[in-house]
């Protein structure tokens, strides 16, 4: 089965990411099988394949709850939304007693 996930690359302390299909039970890092898009978390900057993301859950390929929510942002298409939970957690206030 194949996955779109996040590859992280470069170094320590600075991030960037490589939005990938990968084999699902391979390392993103080493086996991809294309790049469809990168993430820059530092600079907010960001490249996506959106028509070449869409066209590979057409056709069955599953997507990480990190990538779908990154895309999601971007598009706002209901198609990357079922990919993940959207968690509506309030912080309550400690109780004084």
């Amino acid at each position: 089965m194949q996955t779109i996930r996040l590859a992280r690359i470069w170094r320590k302390g600075r991030p960037f990411y490589r939005l990938v299909l990968t084999d699902s039970k391979a390392s993103p890092q080493a086996w991809f099988k294309k790049v469809l898009g990168w993430f820059n978390p530092l600079s907010k900057e960001h490249s996506y394949n959106v028509q070449a993301v869409l066209g590979y859950i057409a056709s069955g390929t599953q997507m990480s709850e990190r990538a779908a929510k990154l895309l999601y942002g971007e598009t706002k298409n209901p198609v990357f939304q079922k990919f993940y939970v959207e968690k509506n957690t309030k912080r309550q206030k400690k109780k004084k007693d």
